[in-house]
This record gives C-alpha cells, sequence and structure tokens, in this order.
C-alpha cells in the first residue's frame, strides 16, 4: 500500500523504493566513515583537537596580556615596571 507524504502525495512502491535505497547509501557511508577509523586515526584526529584547542587558548590569552600590557604603558607612559610598582602608597 503506497505512503502519504505530509503534501498529500501518493508515493509509489518505486519512489519508496529509491528513498530507501539513497538513505541505505547515506547511512552505510556514514558508517564506513565512522566504523572505518583505526585506534592510530582517531589518536591523530584527537591530537590535533587538543592542539587546536591549545592554540585557541594561547591566542586568547596573549592577547589579555598584550591588553593588559597596552593600558599600563597608557596609564604609565615612560615607567619601567619597578618605577610604576615604587609609586604605589
Amino acid at each position: 500500500m503506497p505512503k502519504l507524504f505530509n503534501t498529500g502525495t501518493v508515493m509509489t512502491p518505486i519512489d519508496q523504493a529509491i528513498t530507501l535505497s539513497a538513505k541505505t547509501t547515506y547511512g552505510g557511508a556514514a558508517g564506513a566513515l565512522v566504523f572505518g577509523l583505526t585506534a592510530n586515526e582517531v589518536a591523530a584526529l584527537g591530537s590535533l583537537l587538543i592542539a587546536f584547542i591549545g592554540l585557541l587558548a594561547n591566542i586568547y590569552f596573549m592577547k589579555k596580556r598584550h591588553d593588559l600590557l597596552v593600558d599600563q604603558y597608557i596609564n604609565n607612559p615612560g615607567k619601567t615596571k619597578q618605577e610604576q610598582i615604587s609609586d604605589k602608597p
């Protein structure tokens, strides 16, 4: 018996077979991608992910350090760090 789509059109058995084969192909491709990876490939991808996260963290904290140094220079131009400390009460 043909199925009905939400649009109300009747799906013939051939259309059902085409839809099922397309979904099966996509499922098989996804399974081959996930389950076809060796332990070394998974470790390599994990290492790349960790390295990328480390790079982003490094960029973030270097930006914060740069902003702090710029702020210190603007507030106390021409003074060294020791001179800034000695000026504080």
